[in-house]
């Protein structure tokens, strides 16, 4: 049976007495993950059949999340229920994640030997938050690194203790994307990345799996559509985690606010001006193709103050996105998102980049959505 075919991610079983307690905050944290839970209160309606209903959540279900407790050793239908998973792991499939809730090894050895020997998440030791961070990374090890994980927090954590490993000025904390990477060095590197990756991070231009090549003003990487996903889906795991946005939100106001703001502006710029997102496209291409594009050649749009039509939508869109940040940065922003039409990858990382802003500051961008104009096409 492929992932594709289970309707649900993982069954929670649990006796009834244990809901409150970490049934249901189990629950809540594992769905802000992203899981789909079959979850006995969420899923159950008046008149279902218990029994053929939880048959269903059995069979259709991943994995299955069984939560022992005195409680549960007392109880009838846990027992149904993990006797439906055992019959799954007979057969082959690894499908049994306990949890120890109030037990000790010898009550859960006295109860099922088998069951005792499984490794196990104890609530004793370790938070919900963290069961539920394990259990994602065993339900979807693809779509989740460690390292990366742990380097993304890491990050955040000590934003304010970067080095600069550049060799041209260091505008940190007001600089662009690149200025950002290469603060964030001071954490991982880009091999250190791809290897987590495990695939090819640009599908084409001049970059390899080991070599950033940044000086290349006639081509550019095209990024792999799948590590676009694999990023934001390890990054969005980062950020369900609400005690750490709260911790981290100073240092992302103070070094990563205004550049989240910005490129998110440039995006919805262009989104809602096609035909100058199209005019800058199609420039850029041919300068590529003809090697005729400047070195700097986002420059260009950046001398708004020089610019002999004022009206061009170009210089407007500059011209707003310099309120955010200076026309230089700005420049930059709009052919980030140019380069992203080109490979396809714009819309997830425009959805990664909501995540973040949504995570961090969810008002200005309620707010922002709802009264700013992006139109300046005539």
């Amino acid at each position: 049976m492929t992932d594709t075919s289970f309707e649900f991610d993982v069954f929670v079983s649990h006796a009834s007495e244990d809901k409150d307690s970490i049934a249901r905050p189990l629950t809540d944290a594992l769905e802000r993950l992203g899981l789909r839970i079959w979850f006995d209160e969420a899923v159950l309606r008046l008149g279902d059949s218990l029994s053929s209903s939880i048959d269903k959540g059995l069979a259709t279900a991943k994995y299955g999340i069984v939560i022992l407790s005195p409680n549960f050793f007392a109880k009838n239908w846990p027992k149904y229920e993990l006797s439906g998973l055992k019959a799954r792991q007979v057969s082959g499939q690894q499908v049994i994640l306990p949890i120890w809730h109030n037990v000790s090894r010898d009550e859960v050895l006295s109860f099922s030997p088998p069951l005792a020997d499984m490794l196990a998440y104890d609530t004793n030791r370790l938070s919900v938050q963290e069961i539920a961070e394990g259990i994602l990374q065993v339900v979807h090890p693809d779509q989740h690194s460690r390292w990366f994980i742990q380097t993304a927090r890491k990050a955040m954590l000590n934003l304010d203790k970067t080095d600069f490993h550049g060799t041209a000025y260091d505008y940190w904390p007001d600089g662009g994307i690149r200025n950002l990477y290469e603060h964030l060095l001071t954490f991982g590197t880009y091999v250190q990345l791809s290897r987590s990756f495990g695939r090819k991070v640009f599908l084409a231009g001049p970059h390899t799996d080991t070599t950033l090549n940044l000086n290349d003003h006639y081509s550019f990487g095209h990024y792999n559509p799948e590590f676009v996903q694999w990023l934001h889906s390890n990054i969005k795991f980062v950020l369900a985690n609400a005690a750490f946005v709260r911790t981290t939100e100073k240092l992302f106001e103070k070094y990563l606010y205004t550049l989240t703001y910005l490129y998110y502006a440039a995006h919805q710029y262009l989104h809602s001006n096609p035909k100058t997102r199209r005019r800058l496209q199609s420039h850029y291409l041919k300068g590529l193709e003809s090697r005729t594009i400047e070195p700097q050649y986002y420059w260009k749009i950046s001398f708004v103050s020089f610019a002999e039509d004022k009206t061009d939508p170009i210089v407007k869109i500059v011209e707003e996105l310099d309120k955010i940040a200076d026309a230089n940065r700005a420049a930059s922003s709009i052919y980030f998102w140019i380069r992203r039409s080109i490979d396809g990858t714009a819309g997830e990382f425009f959805s990664l980049l909501v995540d973040v802003f949504k995570a961090y500051d969810g008002a200005t961008y309620t707010n922002i959505n709802t009264f700013k104009n992006w139109v300046v096409e005539d």
